[in-house]
């Protein structure tokens, strides 16, 4: 747990099936992280996802675009956005937003309140000038 400010920190590598108190995060962000795992792991991350985080909290998750990185070694599970979809659906999450990275400027959709707790750190995967080539699904959540 590192401190960002006296009311934020920041963890990383909470893994699939850690134990963990539920409704305790604000906001979750995951980039270019769950096509490194199976389909049946990054399932039960999502919901890991949506247990660790309070309600009204966001999650932001980002992963590459299979057409375009389709058979890439480091990639156990390459995620179709219908797929995603339909296992989002499965849990408490809204969508507050999905689109493909065309334009970091995109990212600022998500409300100030939300954005001001997020670490730059944590956004700089989203917001890299390498993901602007549209090829990457985000995903931002609020979790029901």
């Amino acid at each position: 747990l590192l401190p960002m400010q006296e009311t934020t920190s920041l963890v990383r590598g909470l893994s699939v099936g850690q134990p963990a108190d539920r409704d305790l995060f604000d906001v979750i962000v995951s980039t270019e992280s769950l096509e490194h795992i199976n389909r049946e792991d990054g399932i039960r991350f999502l919901a890991d996802c949506a247990d660790i985080l309070r309600v009204g909290g966001h999650f932001i998750i980002t992963c590459p675009t299979p057409a375009i990185h389709r058979d890439n070694e480091w990639h156990l599970h390459e995620w179709e956005v219908e797929e995603l979809t339909i296992e989002l659906a499965k849990l408490p999450f809204e969508v507050v937003d999905q689109f493909f990275m065309k334009s970091p400027v995109r990212i600022l959709g998500i409300p100030p309140t939300i954005r001001s707790r997020v670490p730059n750190e944590m956004l700089r995967g989203v917001l890299s000038p390498g993901a602007a080539d549209g090829s990457v699904q985000v995903w931002v959540l609020r979790r029901k």
